[in-house]
């Protein structure tokens, strides 16, 4: 697969659709799966474009899952962008680049149990 991102000092950049991102991150670290579903949940209920990533620790951890230390990998795979920080410089502030590219895979990836066709009995 293609790596993201930064290799040592150098910058590298692919022409990489969104999906193929998304995808080769939870690809190669499987529990960013939940965090980008939290960054997901978190951007909709927001009334702002941006979210801030402590918002995204309280969300993940609310659902019992280890939270990240930070949305970093988000940014170097080009999910996120940094867009600012709070005056304590605590709070980092992100844009997601593409929230429909992002919804449209991790539905992919992640089908809701009734598309699955699991019902409660054991019959499909």
């Amino acid at each position: 697969m293609v790596s993201y991102g930064y290799m040592g000092r150098k910058k590298i950049s692919f022409d990489v659709k969104p999906a193929d991102r998304i995808k080769h991150l939870i690809y190669e670290r499987p529990e960013w799966g939940p965090i980008l579903q939290a960054c997901l949940e978190v951007w909709k209920e927001s009334k702002t474009p941006i979210i801030a990533g402590s918002w995204v620790y309280k969300k993940v951890k609310a659902k019992g899952l280890k939270p990240p230390s930070n949305l970093r990998l988000g940014v170097r795979y080009g999910i996120l962008k940094p867009v600012g920080r709070s005056r304590a410089g605590k709070r980092v502030y992100y844009a997601m680049s593409n929230p429909a590219a992002l919804d449209r895979t991790l539905r992919e990836l992640f089908p809701s149990k009734k598309k699955r066709g699991i019902s409660l009995n054991g019959r499909s």
